[in-house]
């Protein structure tokens, strides 16, 4: 449904079709490959509903879905048919559903002051990740195009607000937050 719909919004369904028949198929897909492809969905066909079906739960994955706008998110670990359809008919009925998960999620984030999405910026979530997959700080200037010096005083940032005394300390957090995905 949602690939007709992008199709007569006029999307380039090609790309929008390759994530759905890999969803389809049940391979995993990063979720900066995912969630990217469904801001052009948004923008450009906002009726569309999006209910994201993941087994990926840690905060990182729920505040990219929130910004990107979902209406809906089951955790296909979790929850069972019965709320799949549940949620499914919430999106066709015009609701939202989230799983208590997501929901109990967003509320602690909501109510942390100090929560990572309030402290940190979208570059600085980007070179967090990128710092949790081990990366240096000469790596990490090639991949984003900027200088090692701006790195290092993002890192320096970043463990500042988070209050992290180290890089280690600052990779756990990385991946623990969610951040970057652990090799299963």
């Amino acid at each position: 449904v949602a690939w007709l719909q992008a199709r007569r919004a006029g999307l380039e369904v090609q790309r929008v079709s390759e994530v759905v028949a890999t969803l389809l198929q049940g391979k995993q897909l990063p979720i900066a490959v995912d969630v990217d492809a469904l801001v052009p969905v948004r923008i450009e066909a906002p009726l569309i509903k999006i209910l994201a079906l993941s087994a990926y739960t840690d905060d990182f994955v729920f505040h990219r879905l929130e910004r990107c706008g979902v209406q809906g998110f089951v955790d296909k670990r979790r929850e069972s048919l019965l709320m799949l359809n549940e949620a499914l008919g919430a999106l066709a009925g015009g609701r939202s559903w989230f799983s208590p998960e997501f929901q109990q999620r967003k509320l602690k984030r909501m109510r942390d002051r100090q929560s990572w999405d309030k402290m940190l910026t979208r570059r600085e979530h980007m070179i967090l990740g990128l710092i949790g997959e081990g990366l240096s700080d000469t790596e990490i200037s090639v991949r984003i195009g900027i200088a090692v010096r701006t790195v290092e005083g993002h890192r320096s940032i970043i463990m500042r607000k988070l209050n992290l005394p180290g890089t280690p300390k600052l990779i756990a957090y990385a991946l623990e937050k969610g951040f970057v995905r652990q090799p299963n």
